[in-house]
C-alpha cells in the first residue's frame, strides 16, 4: 500500500488513487506457481512486470530520463506513476494461471507437492508468529518506529502503518493455512477454494476499511451558506479563493471543528456539490502547465491587482481569511463557520471568518476585442499581465498572425459589438455576436487538445489569446458561434474498444458453436 491516508493539503499533490494501491502477499505467491509450469512464461511477464515498476518509479531512475530525452511522445505524460497499472495487471494475470496451476499439483500425489505444501505450511506459521510479536510489543514498536521518522509528515501514523502490517500477516496467515490444506486429500474440497477466495476479498476490503473520511451523498451536496449566496447571482463567473483559505492547518489542528461545513464554505475543489459555481484554481489532473504559472503569478504577486489576470479568468467573487483593504474590492458576505466558543479553546486570537468580495473589475467570460499584439516569449506575457497599462478589454496578445487581421495595424475600434452567452455547458458553449468590423471575440476559458469552433456553422481556427484563453477571428454582422469539444483520442478509444468487443462476441461465439458441435458429435458417438 501506497501514499499518505486523507488529507486535502496532500490528495491532488500525491495522486493517492493511484498510490493506495493493495493486493496482499497471495498473488505474489500464487504468481510464483507458473514457474515451475513454464519459465519462458514466466521470466517474459516478469520482464515486463519489472519494466512497468522501474517506469512507474519515474525520474528516480535513469531509464525514464533516458525515455524523456529520446522516445517520442513520451515526455508528454503527466504521470509516469501509472505505469504501475502493467504490473498490477500482469500480477493478475499469473495470480490466477498460478491459482490454476495450484489446483492441478494438488491432485498430483508425489514428494514435490509436499514439500510445497510444507513450505507453505511454514510460511503461515511465520505470518502467524509475527502477528503475535507485533500484537504483543506493539508499544515498544510504537516507540522505535517513531524514532526512526516512520511517522507523519512522510509517512502514515505509526498506528495506521502497524495495523497495515498486521493485516498482512494475519491474512496472508490464513490463506497459507487454506493451502495447505488443500494439499490433503481430505480437505481438497470445492468450498476450500471458496474461502480462499473469500480471504482474499476480505483482505482487499480492509486495505482501506476506515483509511478515507466518508460521508453521506446528501450531506455533501447540501448546499450551505456561502454558496446560497453565491448561487443568487444569475451571471456566468468564477471565483478565486485566496492560498490562507486554501490551507487547512488550522482546521487540522482542531479535529473537533465541523471540517465538512468548513471545506464546503471556503470552496474547496471536490466539496462544491451540485452548487455548479466555477472555481479558477481548476482540477489538478486537467489542469494545464500555463494556468498553474499563471494562477502562481496571482498568488505571488504582492495584491491581486497587480495582475490583470483575475480580471481575464472572469473571477467575480475572491474568498479570503483576511480583509482586503483595495477600492477595487467590496465586501459582499462574511460567514463564521467556527462558533465563538470553539474559538475560546484554540489559540486564534479572533474570530474564524471567511470573506466574500466582489471584484468591481471582472471581465466577461466573452467579450470582443478589436486590437492584438504579437508575443512569442513567456516571460513577455507576464511582463504584460504586470503592466498597469495593459487593457485586456482593448487588447487581445497572440503568439501566432490570425488570418485575415494584421496584429501590426492599429484596428482599435471603441464601439466593438455585444456577445451573448446562449449556452454554456461542459462539452458545448453557443454564443451570439455582434459586431461592428471585423474583431476576435475572447472566451476566458483555458485553450485546450479537443476543442473546435464553429462560426455559422463552418469551422474556424482557435487562437491562444492572452497567454492561455482562446480567441476566434468573426467578422462585421451578427453570427452564431459554437465552441465544441471533440477530441480525436476520445474517437481512437472508442474505436478501439468498439473493436475488442466485436473480437470478444465474435470469440464467444465461435467457442459456442464449437462446444455445441462437440456435444452433438458425443450424442451421436
Amino acid at each position: 500500500q501506497y501514499g499518505l491516508d486523507t488529507n486535502y493539503n496532500n490528495y491532488w499533490k500525491f495522486q493517492s488513487w493511484l498510490k493506495t494501491i493493495y493486493m496482499g502477499a497471495v498473488p505474489f505467491l500464487f504468481s510464483l506457481y507458473i514457474l515451475k509450469s513454464n519459465k519462458r512464461i514466466f521470466f517474459g511477464f516478469l520482464f515486463l512486470f519489472v519494466v512497468s515498476m522501474l517506469l512507474a518509479i519515474g525520474q528516480n531512475t535513469p531509464l525514464h530520463h533516458f525515455l524523456y530525452d529520446y522516445l517520442p511522445f513520451f515526455n508528454k505524460l503527466r504521470y509516469p506513476v501509472k505505469f504501475i497499472f502493467l504490473a498490477i495487471l500482469i500480477l493478475c494475470i499469473t495470480a490466477g494461471l498460478g491459482f490454476d496451476r495450484f489446483k492441478q499439483e494438488a491432485n498430483s500425489q508425489n514428494n514435490e507437492v509436499f514439500f510445497w505444501g510444507r513450505v507453505i505450511l511454514v510460511l503461515g506459521f511465520l505470518c502467524i508468529l509475527s502477528f503475535g510479536i507485533f500484537n504483543m510489543f506493539h508499544t515498544e514498536f510504537v516507540s522505535y518506529f517513531k524514532s526512526i521518522g516512520w511517522d507523519r509528515p512522510k509517512y502514515n501514523e505509526v498506528d495506521i502503518n502497524l495495523f497495515n502490517i498486521k493485516r498482512l500477516l494475519a491474512f496472508t496467515g490464513l490463506i497459507c493455512a487454506c493451502i495447505f490444506l488443500y494439499f490433503k486429500p481430505m480437505f481438497r474440497k470445492p468450498w476450500l477454494l471458496v474461502c480462499i477466495i473469500v480471504i482474499i476479498v476480505m483482505d482487499l476490503f480492509f486495505a482501506n476499511h476506515g483509511y478515507y473520511n466518508k460521508k453521506n451523498v446528501s450531506e455533501i451536496n447540501q448546499t450551505e451558506e456561502n454558496a446560497r449566496f453565491l448561487q443568487d447571482d444569475p451571471s456566468i463567473f468564477r471565483i478565486y479563493t485566496t492560498p490562507k483559505i486554501r490551507s487547512n492547518t488550522i482546521e487540522m489542528e482542531n479535529p473537533e471543528w465541523n471540517h465538512l461545513k468548513i471545506k464546503k464554505d471556503k470552496f474547496q475543489i471536490g466539496m462544491l456539490g451540485k452548487t455548479k459555481i466555477f472555481e479558477s484554481q481548476g482540477i489538478g489532473v486537467t489542469r494545464l502547465a500555463r494556468w498553474k504559472n499563471s494562477y502562481t503569478l496571482i498568488d505571488s504577486a504582492p495584491t491581486l491587482e497587480t495582475t490583470s489576470l483575475l480580471n481575464l479568468m472572469n473571477v467575480k467573487y475572491i474568498v479570503s481569511k483576511k480583509e482586503l483593504d483595495s477600492p477595487n474590492f467590496k465586501k459582499v458576505k462574511e460567514s463564521y463557520p467556527v462558533t465563538p466558543e470553539q474559538i475560546a479553546k484554540t489559540k486564534l486570537k479572533e474570530p474564524y471568518s471567511i470573506k466574500i468580495y466582489e471584484n468591481k473589475n471582472v471581465l466577461p467570460r466573452a467579450f470582443l476585442v478589436s486590437k492584438c499584439k504579437m508575443l512569442d516569449k513567456e516571460e513577455e506575457f507576464k511582463n504584460a499581465f504586470l503592466d498597469k497599462d495593459f487593457d485586456p478589454k482593448d487588447l487581445i496578445l497572440l503568439e501566432k498572425q490570425p488570418n485575415g487581421i494584421d496584429c501590426l495595424k492599429d484596428n482599435y475600434n471603441s464601439t466593438q459589438g455585444t456577445v451573448e452567452i446562449n449556452s454554456y455547458k461542459s462539452n458545448t458553449i453557443d454564443l451570439t455576436a455582434i459586431s461592428n468590423i471585423q474583431q476576435l471575440l475572447f472566451l476566458g476559458d483555458s485553450y485546450y487538445p479537443g476543442w473546435k469552433v464553429y462560426v455559422d456553422g463552418e469551422e474556424k481556427e482557435i487562437l491562444r489569446a492572452n497567454y492561455l484563453f482562446r480567441a476566434v477571428v468573426v467578422e462585421s454582422g451578427e453570427h452564431k458561434i459554437r465552441f465544441e469539444y471533440d477530441p480525436l483520442s476520445f474517437k481512437i478509444g472508442m474505436i478501439i474498444t468498439l473493436l475488442t468487443f466485436l473480437v470478444c462476441l465474435i470469440y464467444l461465439i465461435k467457442e459456442s458453436i464449437n462446444r455445441f458441435s462437440n456435444f452433438n458429435r458425443e450424442l451421436s458417438a
